[in-house]
């Protein structure tokens, strides 16, 4: 089987991006890893990262943005974008030739090889994270083309159809992606073999809380969450950060010695980053400049 690229998409160098780029890479090294970015983030290709400016893919994006009909306690931008990352998507592997793929969303932790873990999964034209999440995707080219044909011609006609009122964002899409076109779609968070991936870790669900997340548990180097029903531990291949959670990030990596790695001087490492420190004295000159 041919190795399965990895691909990110990402605006910004945002703290946390150095570890979810490392930490991708750490446990596929032979995997091709992209990094559809911009001009601040072009900084991993020590780590083998491939960056391709989003601006070269988004032709089709800012088309879509026409159509786009803003429904979402996001920010206008913010929600536009998690729509127009698919047509963005779909151009580079369209342009790369790229069949098979997975789609990490920036603030996933992976914790497993993808070529062993996915090659099960194949034949499924995509997998979702509790059932319309694509925070972790695998794709076929085709399939990714399917679903951006139907958020472009039928996605607000499947709207209007379903009367819905709520929230709309691009979860919406693949809820309705399914409902009304049936692809074949393994959803990830179901447990198989005692592993499963994570869709939240801000969400205990059926598993252990500790302090509002869910209880992680280190075993060889590995996360484990364990069952309220029976306290059976289940491997965890991914932990999805969505949201302030970010900040403890530094609290669950493995590093290039296969170890996990936690603590305060991590997390110094990890938001006092050169960049950011250039940044804040940048911002602090200017006020003087200003008095």
């Amino acid at each position: 089987m041919k190795t399965l690229p990895v691909i990110f998409v990402h605006k910004t160098n945002s703290f946390f991006l150095k570890h979810v780029l490392e930490q991708a890479r750490i446990f596929n090294p032979d995997s091709t890893i992209y990094l559809l970015g911009d001009e601040t983030n072009d900084k991993f290709r020590k780590i083998g990262i491939e960056h391709y400016n989003i601006a070269d893919f988004s032709e089709q994006a800012k088309e879509f943005s026409k159509l786009y009909k803003h429904q979402s306690s996001n920010t206008y931008d913010a929600e536009l974008f998690c729509f127009q990352r698919w047509f963005i998507l779909r151009d580079f592997v369209t342009k790369k030739g790229i069949s098979n793929f997975l789609y990490l969303d920036s603030d996933v932790l992976l914790y497993c090889n993808i070529d062993t873990v996915f090659k099960e999964y194949l034949d499924v034209d995509f997998t979702i994270v509790d059932h319309c999440c694509p925070s972790t995707v695998l794709f076929k080219s085709e399939s990714l083309n399917d679903f951006c044909n139907f958020v472009w011609n039928e996605f607000y006609t499947c709207i209007e159809k379903d009367n819905r009122n709520r929230e709309i964002s691009d979860m919406t899409a693949f809820e309705l992606y399914q409902k009304y076109k049936i692809p074949k779609v393994r959803d990830l968070t179901l447990i198989e073999n005692n592993a499963c991936f994570d869709g939240n870790i801000n969400i205990a669900g059926n598993f252990i809380e500790d302090k509002g997340l869910k209880k992680i548990y280190w075993i060889d180097e590995k996360p484990y969450a364990k069952l309220k029903e029976n306290q059976q531990l289940i491997l965890l291949y991914n932990l999805h950060f969505q949201g302030d959670v970010k900040r403890q990030m530094y609290n669950y990596r493995i590093n290039f010695k296969h170890k996990h790695v936690a603590g305060i001087f991590y997390r110094l490492r990890s938001e006092l980053s050169l960049d950011l420190v250039i940044r804040v004295f940048k911002r602090y000159l200017s006020k003087i400049a200003v008095k």
